[in-house]
């Protein structure tokens, strides 16, 4: 009977759960409201608008009279705001059926169609600032509730006096944790702060300086984080029309708000019970149809999850601030070390997860509409431009002075990066997303590790190059490799000499003695994921050749948009397979300079101390190459060469799709290497299944074996779509499906000039495939692919072939 009393009166305490009602402006508390579970009578909230209970019930319903009822999913604590039925008392009766209302559709089409018309972005020039702040930290119940459990279970660890039996490992986690507990009690979990100022001319478009900014837990800056956009030119997404069909709309009030007739729009989710239970409000200006405010709740209806605000300048609608808070989930501390299982023994804490908020807080001032200040010179560089890095001048920009948890978020955060060395790994693991392992001045390019191909089997390899920690102006780099099949070492040295600090522009000094594979596709300047995509480009095929020579080029980043190269070149190249061409032999001096551009719509860039980093790329996307061979310098070669890549994505209802359109064309006198192979993937000369089985090439053909097809001249296409139906796999993964479709067609206009056994593409090859993305949880996407059309043959594995991508290269 003492245990079962026991049992039942921990029960009792420890398994209680709290529940507060309030009234819609979260602070006046509701007394009295019924509590329910499956429309049984839990009981009544106190006269502080708490009620405490001990039930396993999955929903609760909150009633009080006057107020809409609330269906909320039941948690260790919880805070529910109650909307008054009185809103809708003085409104013009509006339809509450599953159909929106005709008049605020009517409104909203108003809208979407001038929102272009009502932006700052029409005004000839303007200029404000911004300051943002994000935070992690605990909710101010759930903080509560954890000073409670600090001090109780420290009291409780008190009493358990010096224990021997854990290992000094044990005793050193559990100190850690200890820290970390104690340092959430005065501070958060992290806090990161900027300041910027936004420039516009109609004639050089925004730029953006980011005047200051501090991350806790960094001492350096992590640009892509600073570079981060807000929602400062963008509807938030109810409003914008693709979302319609998941929301209902109504007219239900017509308000003064800032001097500004104003109608107000209530929404809710399709798919809600209660038909009255809106979740946000649109305030739309009467006269321009502009956005003026928006607000917008969460799923429960408990917490604002985002408020915006506009203010009308000079016939435009300025973002004025805005203001974003979403659940994290919980922040739960497991116990692990003997000491803290016996002190749950003894004791028992009931709360031991605690609910934690993300919170995003942009506040823009200082407009000036317009601002005839602006010069050319207040436009240089990058759409992106840091000026400063630190928090020294915060201060000027904040709105409110930071509370004293969130000045403590620093110290405490940073000492715990620092301790466990977090700092360093993440600028590591950014470091590695831009292709380099960094240490210090030297930096290790990651693609000179490691290749695979058929000609030098294994290839591994090293590259140092000394980056801007040891002289802004100058970065000399040397690599060397080894290839495994055909025993031959690789290696080059080059010099890079930066014109300007405010862009990305240089001139680059380098030799080489290497080897590549024959007809390979131009990929000057083509963005890393891009590179990482056609990395197995040549991995099927014994048809290399050897170069060796100088080069000297100018890379000029010259906007965001722009990029130009001019590259010349005095080389040695011979084939590294048997080949005669034009009875001159395989082996020729070869003088030539190429000019590449590329040109990517809607790009933003930032410059950082090492270099220019693309923040956002938008499409279309084009990059073309020109090289031409002279008679200059001892060159044998006097061909012309041109090849180009145009690529497209657009994003309907009915998914996302990709499009490239690809070509080529040499001239007579260009040997086999500089034409174009015909993109195959398959090893040359393998039969068997896992002949059949290739990875990505970002313009590769799966059932295409490798140097059998060359061109002088051909086109080719890639169209790829990703079916809009996502699924969970057997552990819970999203998984999708994409559907691809490629050619390509050419000819060759001299083939009797080339002593080598291959064909023209002169019949479209055809190729559809079924991509699998993420199968079997794992980050790799399965595809199927089929050959189709002319070179189709009777046999079903000469036209099949399988191939492995992974997941983060998209299609």
């Amino acid at each position: 009977m003492i245990r079962i009393f026991f049992l039942l009166f921990g029960f009792l305490v420890f398994g209680q759960s709290s529940l507060f009602v309030t009234k819609e402006d979260g602070e006046a508390p509701v007394s009295g409201a019924k509590i329910f579970c499956k429309n049984q009578l839990l009981g009544y909230t106190n006269s502080q608008g708490e009620f405490t209970f001990t039930t396993d019930c999955d929903t609760l319903t909150i009633s009080f009279p006057g107020y809409f009822s609330e269906k909320i999913q039941n948690a260790d604590t919880l805070k529910v705001s109650l909307i008054p039925e009185s809103r809708e008392s003085n409104i013009e009766e509006v339809s509450l059926s599953d159909e929106s209302d005709p008049k605020a559709m009517a409104i909203l089409t108003k809208l979407v169609e001038r929102f272009e018309k009502n932006q700052p972005k029409q005004q000839k020039s303007y200029s404000f600032k911004g300051y943002n702040k994000f935070k992690i930290d605990l909710d101010q119940d759930s903080l509560k509730f954890y000073q409670d459990y600090f001090y109780h279970r420290k009291d409780s660890l008190k009493d358990l006096g010096e224990n021997t039996d854990f290992t000094k490992k044990e005793l050193k986690d559990s100190l850690d944790r200890e820290a970390e507990r104690k340092m959430m009690l005065r501070s958060g979990m992290f806090i990161g702060e900027r300041a910027l100022q936004y420039k516009f001319t109609q004639a050089e478009g925004q730029h953006i300086d980011i005047l200051d900014s501090r991350i806790s837990g960094v001492q350096q800056p992590i640009y892509e984080a600073l570079a981060l956009a807000s929602n400062i030119d963008r509807l938030p997404v109810s409003v914008r029309k693709d979302s319609w069909k998941f929301y209902r709309y109504y007219l239900t009030d017509s308000v003064n708000l800032n001097d500004r007739e104003t109608y107000v729009i209530n929404f809710r989710r399709a798919t809600t019970e209660n038909k009255k239970k809106f979740v946000g409000t649109i305030y739309v200006d009467k006269e321009s149809y502009g956005l003026a405010q928006y607000i917008e709740k969460s799923k429960t209806g408990n917490d604002i999850s985002y408020i915006g605000k506009w203010k009308w300048i000079n016939g435009s609608w300025f973002l004025e601030n805005e203001n974003m808070k979403f659940r994290l989930g919980n922040v739960t501390f497991k116990n692990q070390s003997k000491a803290e299982d016996k002190t749950e023994n003894k004791t028992k804490v009931k709360n031991d997860k605690f609910g934690s908020y993300a919170t995003l807080e942009n506040t823009f001032f200082d407009f000036q509409v317009p601002d005839n200040q602006l010069t050319k010179k207040d436009f240089k560089g990058y759409t992106f431009r840091v000026l400063d890095f630190g928090g020294k001048e915060l201060d000027k920009y904040r709105s409110q002075p930071l509370t004293q948890r969130e000045t403590e978020t620093y110290p405490a955060v940073d000492s715990v990066f620092h301790a466990k060395k977090l700092d360093d790994l993440i600028n590591k693991g950014s470091n590695i997303l831009r292709g380099r392992i960094r240490f210090g001045k030297i930096d290790l390019p990651i693609n000179k590790f490691f290749d695979l191909n058929r000609y030098e089997n294994i290839r591994l390899g090293m590259g140092i190059k000394l980056n801007e920690n040891f002289n802004k102006y100058l970065s000399p780099d040397v690599y060397a490799a080894y290839g495994f099949r055909d025993h031959t070492w690789k290696y080059g040295v080059g010099l890079d000499v930066n014109t300007t600090l405010s862009r990305e522009a240089f001139f680059r000094v380098e030799y080489k003695n290497d080897v590549q594979a024959a007809g390979k596709f131009n990929s000057t300047l083509w963005s890393g994921v891009m590179r990482w995509q056609n990395s197995a480009a040549s991995i099927g095929t014994f048809n290399f050749y050897g170069y060796k020579g100088l080069g000297i080029s100018y890379e000029d980043h010259l906007t965001d948009n722009f990029t130009f190269r001019i590259l010349g070149e005095r080389q040695e190249e011979r084939a590294l397979f048997p080949y005669d061409f034009q009875n001159r032999g395989n082996r020729f001096i070869n003088s030539n300079f190429t000019f590449t551009i590329r040109y990517v719509f809607g790009s933003k860039s930032i410059m950082t101390p090492s270099g220019q980093y693309n923040v956002a790329e938008g499409f279309p996307r084009f990059y073309v190459n020109y090289e031409k061979a002279l008679k200059v310098f001892g060159g044998e070669l006097d061909y012309h060469r041109f090849d180009f890549l145009a690529i497209h994505q657009f994003k309907t209802l009915f998914g996302i799709s990709e499009a490239r359109l690809y070509g080529g064309w040499a001239s007579e006198d260009a040997p086999i290497w500089k034409t174009f192979e015909g993109g195959g993937l398959r090893s040359e000369g393998k039969n068997g299944f896992f002949s059949k089985v290739n990875l990505n090439a970002y313009l590769g053909f799966g059932t295409m074996e490798s140097g059998t097809f060359y061109n002088d001249r051909f086109i080719g296409y890639f169209l790829g779509h990703r079916i809009p139906w996502y699924f969970k796999g057997i552990f819970g993964e999203r998984s999708a499906f994409n559907v691809i479709y490629k050619g390509t067609i050419g000819d060759f206009k001299h083939r009797k000039d080339h002593q080598l056994n291959f064909q023209p593409i002169r019949h479209l090859y055809q190729e559809v495939g079924l991509e699998w993305d993420n199968f079997f949880t794992s980050y790799l996407n399965l595809g199927f692919y089929y050959r189709v059309g002319y070179y189709n043959t009777s046999k079903f594995g000469d036209n099949f072939a399988i191939r492995l991508r992974l997941k983060l290269l998209e299609f």
